[in-house]
């Protein structure tokens, strides 16, 4: 019965995303709050597929404020609008790296081979940076400190579990790398150059990676009973 619930909520996320993509590619601007859909299935999806003991409730605000980031973003075209969305989804970042620090255990038995997947992360922060970088102006500080967060992010991805190689950290390293390519994305189109169908690209991104990311935390949550 749990799973079926859970697969309806999958349904609905997959469903609402989808359908606001297309609004997004539509721009039919009017259209852009049903965002507000989006989140509380995903939330819901998590929290029926994981074992409520091992819920991680980080991930959970982590995901309310993504939620209510992405509501300020809707008014993109205004500029304070637009940095408030950034300080609440660097507040979102700072829960997901907090719980990415609580899986930091038995370093003794760490795969060196791991460092190699910082490179990716690597090469996305240096070509956002050369991309945006410029005279310094408050969007383009908020900007670089938004990055740096979600560099901070990004290595803790590669270091939590680091005697683990399973599906359950791949997921969330995989979503953490497009959650990466996700927030360049915005940067780039705000302080560099206008992307066509920026939208489409930015949420297709962005809900990818928090999916993969919550569906890594369900694996790890399941094989932790």
């Amino acid at each position: 019965m749990i799973e079926m619930i859970q697969f309806i909520f999958l349904i609905f996320f997959l469903f609402f995303t989808s359908l606001h993509i297309i609004i997004i590619a539509l721009k039919k601007s009017k259209l852009e709050p049903i965002i507000v859909v989006i989140f509380p299935f995903l939330i819901l999806y998590y929290l029926f597929g994981a074992p409520l003991s091992e819920v991680d409730w980080l991930i959970v605000f982590g995901l309310i404020c993504g939620l209510l980031a992405n509501l300020f973003f809707v008014s993109h075209e205004n500029e304070s609008m637009f940095l408030n969305g950034i300080i609440v989804r660097l507040v979102g970042n700072f829960f997901y790296i907090l719980s990415f620090t609580q899986s930091f255990i038995n370093f003794s038995g760490f795969h060196l081979w791991k460092l190699f997947l910082l490179i990716p992360g690597v090469i996305i922060i240096l070509f956002t940076y050369i991309r945006i970088k410029g005279e310094m102006q408050l969007m383009q500080l908020a900007m670089i400190i938004y990055m740096g967060v979600i560099m901070v992010m990004y290595v803790c991805s590669v270091l939590r579990l680091p005697s683990s190689a399973g599906l359950d950290y791949w997921l969330v390293w995989i979503g953490t790398t497009i959650y990466m390519i996700s927030s360049g994305i915005i940067a780039i189109d705000t302080l560099d150059e206008k992307i066509p169908f920026t939208g489409v690209y930015i949420l297709s991104t962005y809900f990818l990676a928090l999916f993969l990311i919550v569906q890594g935390y369900i694996f790890y949550g399941i094989s932790s009973i």
